[in-house]
C-alpha cells in the first residue's frame, strides 16, 4: 500500500531539480550529480509542538545528468534537530513491511509512523547505492515539543546562521560543479523562519457584553511560551478604540521565559463618548518563531454575547465550463469569524488551483481573514476567487480545507474541487483509522461515506489485504457497503471484528467504487490490538429533552462516567439523516452543535479514545421535529 500517501502542508521546501540524464550508462562515462537549487535551503515553518509525525511533503530529488553510473558514497547530518529525520520509501524492513499504526511504537525497530497510518523504516538507504536517473531523498518532522536547533557551525554562512536548524552532507563518486554542487558533493541546509520562543495566546476570542458608556469591563488572558528559548513581546495594535483598553500588567516590551505562561488582565473602559458596538483585533508583534495564535479578537455590544456561524457557498465547484470560479464565505453569527487557514489537499491537486483575494494568492501568502459579526439581519462576506490551471499535472481532483473559529462547524469546512470534469464522484470516508481490542469481545464500527461529487457515488465493496504475519482476514467482517450515494448523500457501513483472538491484525480494506478522488480518502486502516478492556463508559448527552426542533440550535455531549476518555479529540459525524436533510455536520471535542434541517431520524457516531488509545464508539440517535 506505498501508494496511499498523506501529505502536509504545515512543512515547506522549494527544490528545482536539473535535468534528467539518459539509461544507457557506459564504463567510460563520468558520472554528473545535478541539484538545480539557487540556494541549498529547507524551510521548517513547522517548528512548534505536535502530536503527529509530519511529512515534508517534497523530497530532495538527486539527478544523474550524465551517462556514467552515479553512486552516493555517503550521507551524514553534520547536525539536526531530534525531530528532524530521514525514512526509506523503498523495500521497508520485515519489521515494518505492511505495518499500521498510530504512533511510533506500535512500528518495528527504526520504524516511524506516517500520519497515513502506514510504518517506514527510518533513515536513508545504506551507501553506497546507485542513483540511476533520479533518486529521492525523503524528510520528516516527529511529533513532540517545539523543536530546538543546534548551534551553527563554523563553516555555516553568516547569512542563515541565526536562522540555523540543520545540514545534511551528500557525497557522491561525482566530481563536477553545478550550482550547489562541488565536486560532486553537497550540503543542504534547514532553516526555521528565525525568532525565538513560540507564542499562544488564550483564549482567541474575548466578548464584552451588556456595554454601558462609563462602566469597566475585564476578562484574563493567558500567554503561553511554548519553546526553550526567551519570548519578547515587541508591541501590539488594538486597531480601532484602542483608547478604551488598557491590559495589566504591561505586555508590550516583556520577556517571557522559555517553557512558561503568564497571565494578563484586559480592561474595557468605555467613556460616554466610546462606540458601544464594535468588533476589533488584538494583533501582537513578537520574537515568536512561528505566527499562529498570536492575537485575540474583541467583540463589544450592548446586547448578549454569540458565537460565529459560517457558511460556505457552494460547497463544491466544478471548472468543466470556465477556469474562474467565485467562492463566498458568510458569517451569520453574533461575534467574528476567523479564518484562520486555507489549504488544498492532496498537494498534487493544489497545483491546479489559486484562491486568489485582492491579487494575492492565499495559499502561497495566506494571512488570517476575519469577518465582522452579522449586523441588522445582514451576514458579513469574504468573496473569494477560485482559478483552476488545467496544465498542471496529476489528478485535479482535491478538496478545499478551510478552518476557522466556527466551533459549532467543527473548526473547518470543506470544499469539493473536481476540476474540469463534467460528472464525477468523489467519496470521502469518515473515519478512515479504527483501532480495535483483539482479545475481547465481537467489536463493530459504522463508517460514514460521502460523497462529495457532482455524480452517484456507486460503492460496489471493500478490498481488505492483510498486513503482517499474525493477521487474519477471516475475523473481519464488512457489511452494508454496497450501495449507491448520491451528489451530497451520506451511506453507512458496517466493520465487525469477531475478536476473542489472541494476536494482533492490521487491515487495509481499500473502498472499491468510481470515486474519483486520492486512494487514501476511500481506504481504511483498521488495527486490532491485544489490549486490555478499556475502563471508559460513555453516552450523549442532548441539549433537549425528548425531541429536537428543526430549525433550533441542538448540542450533543459527549459523557464518561469513567472519566477515563480524551473527551477534547472525540471524533463526531453524521451517520443518517431524514429525507430532505442536507446536514453533513463533523466536528471534534467534548461537544458538537448544529440545527436539524428536516424533521424525521438522525443518528451521529462519536469515537473516543483513552490516553491508551483504546478506543470506543456511541451511535446517538434522535428525531427532531418542525
Amino acid at each position: 500500500m506505498n501508494r496511499i500517501q498523506s501529505l502536509v502542508a504545515t512543512a515547506l521546501m522549494s527544490l528545482v531539480i536539473g535535468a534528467c540524464g539518459g539509461n544507457d550508462f557506459s564504463s567510460d562515462a563520468v558520472p554528473e550529480l545535478t541539484i538545480d537549487l539557487s540556494e541549498a535551503q529547507i524551510l521548517l515553518d513547522a517548528v512548534g509542538p505536535s502530536d503527529r509525525t509530519q511529512t515534508i511533503a517534497t523530497p530532495v530529488i538527486l539527478r544523474n545528468s550524465s551517462e556514467g553510473e552515479l553512486r552516493v558514497t555517503k550521507i551524514e547530518w553534520v547536525a539536526r534537530p531530534d525531530r528532524l529525520e530521514g525514512y526509506f520509501i523503498g523495500d521497508v524492513s520485515a519489521a515494518n513491511e505492511g505495518s499500521t499504526c498510530s504512533e511510533d511504537i506500535d512500528c518495528g525497530s527504526g520504524g516511524i509512523c506516517l500520519r497515513s497510518g502506514i510504518c517506514r523504516d527510518a533513515g536513508f538507504e545504506a551507501t553506497p547505492f546507485e542513483v540511476g536517473n533520479r533518486y529521492d531523498l525523503n524528510f520528516l518532522l516527529r511529533r513532540g515539543d517545539t523543536i530546538t536547533c543546534p548551534t551553527p557551525g563554523a563553516d555555516v554562512p553568516v547569512e542563515i546562521q541565526d536562522r540555523y536548524c540543520g545540514e545534511l552532507r551528500i557525497e557522491t563518486n561525482a566530481s563536477n560543479n553545478a550550482g550547489i554542487v562541488e565536486e560532486g558533493a553537497a550540503n543542504i541546509y534547514f532553516l526555521t523562519s528565525g525568532g525565538s520562543g513560540e507564542m499562544a495566546v488564550q483564549p482567541g476570542l474575548i466578548q464584552f457584553t451588556n456595554a454601558t458608556a462609563g462602566v469597566s469591563q475585564s476578562s484574563q488572558f493567558t500567554i503561553e511560551n511554548r519553546a526553550g528559548s526567551p519570548l519578547f513581546i515587541e508591541r501590539g495594535d488594538f486597531g480601532q478604540n484602542s483608547q478604551v483598553f488598557e491590559i495589566t500588567p504591561s505586555v508590550f516590551g516583556r520577556e517571557i521565559a522559555a517553557n512558561s505562561t503568564e497571565t494578563f488582565t484586559l480592561t474595557y473602559a468605555p467613556s460616554v463618548e466610546a462606540e458601544l458596538e464594535f468588533s476589533t483585533t488584538l494583533e501582537f508583534a513578537s520574537s515568536s518563531v512561528t505566527g499562529s495564535s498570536s492575537a485575540i479578537t474583541i467583540e463589544v455590544t450592548q446586547g448578549v454575547g454569540d458565537a460565529p456561524l459560517i457558511e460556505v457557498d457552494p460547497l463544491q465547484l466544478s471548472f468543466a465550463d470556465s477556469n474562474s470560479q467565485t467562492l463566498t464565505v458568510r458569517n451569520y453569527g453574533g461575534a467574528t469569524l476567523a479564518l484562520s487557514q486555507m489549504r488544498i489537499i492532496p498537494s498534487e491537486a493544489a497545483a491546479f488551483y489559486r484562491i486568489m483575494l485582492d491579487g494575492v494568492n492565499l495559499l502561497e501568502d495566506y494571512t488570517t481573514q476575519r469577518l465582522a459579526r452579522m449586523t441588522d439581519e445582514e451576514p458579513s462576506e469574504l468573496e473569494l476567487t477560485v482559478e483552476f490551471d488545467a496544465s498542471a499535472e496529476g489528478s485535479s481532483v482535491g478538496t478545499l480545507e478551510i478552518r476557522h473559529n466556527d466551533a459549532a462547524s467543527g473548526n473547518i469546512t470543506n470544499v469539493s474541487l473536481l476540476g474540469d470534469a463534467t460528472e464525477i464522484a468523489v467519496g470521502e470516508a469518515y473515519p478512515t483509522t479504527l483501532a480495535l481490542r483483539s482479545d475481547g469481545p465481537q467489536v463493530e464500527r459504522e463508517i460514514a461515506i460521502y460523497n462529495g461529487g457532482n455524480d452517484d457515488l456507486v460503492i460496489t465493496g471493500v478490498n481488505a489485504q492483510g498486513q503482517g504475519t499474525t493477521t487474519n482476514l477471516d475475523l473481519f467482517r464488512f457489511e452494508g457497503f454496497e450501495g449507491t450515494v448520491p451528489p451530497g448523500g451520506v451511506h453507512t457501513g458496517t466493520v465487525i471484528f469477531e475478536g476473542e483472538d489472541p494476536f494482533n491484525h492490521a487491515v487495509v480494506a481499500a473502498i472499491e467504487s468510481n470515486h474519483a478522488g486520492q486512494e487514501q480518502a476511500m481506504t481504511l486502516l483498521i488495527n486490532a490490538r491485544v489490549v486490555s478492556a478499556s475502563p471508559m463508559d460513555l453516552s450523549v448527552e442532548p441539549s433537549f429533552s425528548n425531541e429536537a426542533v428543526v430549525g433550533q440550535s441542538t448540542t450533543l455531549t459527549l459523557r464518561d462516567a469513567a472519566d477515563a476518555a480524551l473527551l477534547n479529540n472525540a471524533r463526531w459525524f453524521i451517520l443518517e439523516r431524514p429525507a430532505g436533510s442536507a446536514l453533513l455536520v463533523r466536528g471534534i471535542g467534548e461537544s458538537i452543535t448544529f440545527e436539524p434541517d428536516a424533521a424525521g431520524t438522525y443518528r451521529v457516531g462519536v469515537l473516543a479514545n483513552d490516553s491508551t488509545n483504546r478506543e470506543e464508539q456511541v451511535v446517538f440517535e434522535f428525531e427532531a421535529v418542525n
